[in-house]
């Protein structure tokens, strides 16, 4: 719970003046841009300006006075002996903005800019100077490029009064020395008008009707907070409000997550995961979340330098990345770089399209933002731990994506003459489900290996191509999977195993990005190039290329007229007992619906590759 805040603020006028810088920081913070990071009391350590405080940046404030009078700061007839020891609020104020600027700079220990908020300009600071006036030489006659002998010259050569009257009141009454202290203090000075408290309220509204369902709840609850009565000083930071508010938020409103390289670890913040304030973006939520692709999500990261090298967090974090798609999208600190380390560290593609890596809805991250009350993951084995969790929920998330199309595929078969292949299926897919669903290491091997062949070699991280947009890729294998267990054994064997002990490796991919050690160029998966190395690579019984529609005999460059492969040497010896694609034979077997014509594929195939190998080894003995 947010504790209550002791600004001193001691009218509505304040108080709303509070609402309102409030409002802004949580809306920005909602929106996942740069944000006061917290507004609070008695920090910033300059006295009569620690009444309102907000650090814009670690150790960067903005003071605020906020000053509600609506008549003159101080009422003509009192003597200039009576205005020395009365000093009026703003003469206060100046006199402490003078005694801080005073300072030798090494003693400022940060950039510290002041602002004075007022209802309205029509009052007198003194009897010569309207606060208009001091507002107007604040605007136009300090600026980055002023100098004091330009100001010096307004006073003694245009003789303009304003310049005139408001140098005398500062070196006066203010403990100002001369224009060069003015200069230095005002140049960090700003002067608002914001009219009065309902209309400041009002502004607060339209800030917050942007995310909330209840701008006025909002507000009210906002300003509970600053309570002068209470006991407690501290700050209000916007993610420790906003869990306080998650329920009003509207359910359009966006939502965003940062990770952030500093010199302390990774840092995470964001607004997927506001059940508690304590819980800063855990795996379980943010995952399911940014992949839902159900409403405006981001995900920034900003972690510099560019790494070849990829720690367990970097492959975690971008895989993450590559998944995005439709409303969720990433933005990333120094992309151009970071794209060309992932793409090569995926061989160029996810294995859904020769060029599916120019979809990616990522982009440079140019506006990275300080995080405020972020998770800091300091040591090794804190980022390693969030890696294990992050990369753990993206592969059951994966997990439950997949099992959906599945059983979409089998319900999907072909039942006209039978239905008696789609129920032992669908028996058999109930009982592999049961095995894989409480086994993640099993999710993330088989993923893996479904979109990794060996071939590929090592450098490629085949893990990085697992999660929505290679679901269908992944179920479909695990579905050819099913059809050739089931076709080759009544009893389950176990998942991806078949026959008398027979294992099954599915490929899924429709392209990859060719073998280990030659140049990475990206190809169909039954490319004639390579198909033959992508095969021998292979140690599995049965090999299921998911995405080829070649036969037996095209992959291995066999005439037609011949109905077994003809080399069988003890070179070739590692090609796969069954080798299955979706090719027009195949096809037509499954279409049937019934094991018996679906065995009689497989088994005819297994047992001509059997037999010739048989007779090669016989020759040789």
């Amino acid at each position: 719970m947010v504790k209550k805040l002791r600004l001193k603020l001691t009218d509505s006028y304040e108080q709303a003046i509070a609402g309102y810088e409030i409002s802004k920081m949580l809306c920005a913070f909602v929106e996942g841009r740069p944000h006061v990071l917290n507004i609070g009391a008695e920090q910033g350590g300059i006295t009569g300006w620690d009444d309102f405080v907000m650090e814009d940046a670690p150790n960067e404030f903005t003071h605020l006075q906020v000053k509600r009078q609506q008549t003159d700061f101080k009422p003509s007839g009192k003597s200039e002996r009576d205005l020395k020891i009365d000093l009026s609020p703003l003469d206060k104020s100046m006199l402490s903005l003078a005694e801080w600027f005073e300072k030798p700079k090494a003693e400022r220990d940060a950039p510290h800019r002041f602002r004075i908020e007022i209802p309205g300009l029509d009052i007198n600071v003194k009897q010569e100077i309207e606060l208009r006036q001091l507002r107007d030489f604040v605007d136009m006659c300090i600026k980055a490029t002023t100098t004091v002998q330009g100001l010096t010259n307004l006073q003694n050569v245009a003789k303009d009064g304003g310049a005139i009257n408001i140098f005398l009141w500062l070196t006066t009454w203010c403990g100002f020395k001369n224009w060069g202290h003015i200069l230095e203090a005002f140049q960090s000075l700003e002067i608002r008008d914001n009219g009065l408290a309902g209309d400041v309220d009002a502004k607060s509204f339209v800030e917050l009707e942007r995310h909330f369902t209840s701008p006025k709840a909002v507000l009210t609850k906002i300003k509970s907070y600053l309570d002068e009565n209470s006991s407690y000083s501290g700050q209000i930071a916007p993610r420790q409000l906003l869990c306080e508010l998650v329920d009003q938020l509207l359910p359009q409103s966006s939502s965003w997550t940062q990770l952030v390289y500093t010199a302390d670890g990774w840092e995470i913040s964001g607004t997927h995961d506001l059940q508690k304030n304590e819980h800063v973006e855990r795996p379980s939520i943010i995952v399911p979340e940014l992949w839902a692709n159900d409403r405006q999500r981001s995900l920034f990261v900003n972690v510099t330098p560019v790494a070849n090298i990829l720690t367990p967090l970097h492959e975690g974090v971008f895989q993450l990345a590559l998944h995005l798609n439709g409303n969720s999208s990433g933005a990333v600190a120094e992309w151009a770089g970071w794209k060309s380390c992932i793409e090569a560290k995926v061989g160029f593609t996810l294995g859904l399209e020769r060029n599916d890596l120019e979809s990616l809805t990522i982009s440079a991250n140019i506006h990275p933002f300080k995080i405020s009350q972020g998770k800091i993951m300091a040591t090794i084995g804190e980022r390693e731990t969030y890696a294990k969790e992050i990369v753990n929920q993206m592969t059951k998330t994966t997990w439950e994506m997949v099992c959906i199309k599945v059983v979409d595929q089998i319900e999907r078969m072909e039942t006209c003459q039978s239905s008696q292949l789609r129920d032992a299926v669908e028996l058999r897919w109930r009982e592999w489900e049961k095995v894989m669903k409480a086994d993640t290491a099993f999710q993330k091997k088989l993923f893996s290996s479904i979109l990794h062949p060996k071939a590929e070699g090592d450098d490629i991280l085949g893990q990085l191509r697992v999660g929505p947009k290679t679901k269908y890729l992944l179920a479909e294998a695990i579905f050819l999977s099913l059809l050739v267990s089931v076709g080759l054994d009544e009893g389950d064997r176990g998942v991806m195993m078949a026959g008398e002990g027979l294992s099954i490796r599915a490929i899924g991919l429709a392209y990859w990005s060719g073998p280990h050690g030659g140049k990475r160029i990206v190809c169909q998966i039954d490319d004639d190039d390579v198909v033959e190395t992508l095969i021998g690579r292979e140690s599995a019984d049965i090999l299921i290329l998911a995405k080829s529609t070649d036969g037996e005999n095209m992959l291995y460059k066999q005439p037609l007229t011949e109905s077994k492969p003809d080399d069988h040497s003890l070179a070739a010896a590692h090609r796969p007992k069954l080798l299955i694609t979706k090719n027009k034979i195949f096809k037509a077997a499954v279409k049937k619906g019934t094991i018996a014509d679906l065995r009689n594929y497989l088994e005819k195939n297994l047992m001509g590759r059997t037999e010739s190998l048989s007779e090669t080894l016989n020759l040789m003995s």
